[in-house]
């Protein structure tokens, strides 16, 4: 039997909350002195490291490269955490460096990374409870159970006026738009040039409509709790 996912919840951090915490986060950072330079933890810790960067003035930047999910599915990642693979780390004991991450959540790949830089100073966006004592310094804190959505993890699609989208609707009812799922669904002859070829394939209205399904709304499925 499948284990349960343990995220009940998300949220989704914008560019311009992102962009606010990381420069809130830079304050601090300078506050407590000069730094030797600054080590990423990939792949999340690189847009954070950038814009720390900017804003202390650090041009002296390293990578620490470790994976620790599985799959990209949010499901999955989750309970595969444990299993880290070392792709590539760096000299030294960490002493002067800013080791900078988006976030830490269980804390499993924050440990094993200050396994190896203990007088680092860990700093990062957001942090958890299970990975909080892990971090030195950090912006929010988040519930263990809410799975965070990062800017670079979605898209952005225009969304209709209310109005309209109601109008759509009650348009939509009729059993002119809502065809049997067994539909064969075909460009008609009519628009089809003396000679041309269709611009696209035929299709059943029933498959087209839960491929449309499983592209928007994949992300939302995978993390959803397991039944």
């Amino acid at each position: 039997m499948p284990e349960a996912n343990p995220y009940k919840d998300e949220i989704i951090i914008s560019w311009v909350e992102l962009h606010r915490d990381a420069r809130y986060l830079s304050g601090v950072l300078h506050d407590l002195g000069e730094w030797k330079g600054i080590i990423a933890i990939t792949r999340g810790g690189l847009v954070p490291a950038a814009l720390v960067a900017r804003e202390l003035d650090i041009r002296h930047i390293d990578t620490v490269c470790v994976v620790s999910y599985a799959s990209n599915d949010p499901t999955v990642e989750a309970k595969s955490e444990g299993k880290l693979q070392w792709l590539k780390s760096v000299e030294g004991d960490g002493d002067g460096w800013l080791l900078i991450d988006d976030l830490v959540d269980t804390g499993v790949t924050a440990r094993a990374v200050r396994e190896r830089l203990p007088r680092a100073h860990f700093a990062c966006l957001y942090a958890k409870p299970l990975g909080r004592p892990v971090v030195d310094t950090f912006v929010k804190e988040f519930k263990q159970e809410k799975w965070i959505y990062f800017p670079w993890d979605i898209d952005y699609h225009f969304v209709s006026p209310i109005k309209e989208i109601r109008y759509a609707a009650r348009v939509l009812d009729s059993p002119f738009f809502d065809p049997n799922m067994e539909t064969n669904i075909e460009v008609l002859p009519s628009c089809i040039s003396p000679g041309g070829k269709a611009k696209y394939e035929p299709v059943v209205y029933g498959d087209y409509l839960m491929e449309r399904i499983d592209k928007n709304y994949q992300g939302r499925k995978k993390s959803a709790p397991a039944a």
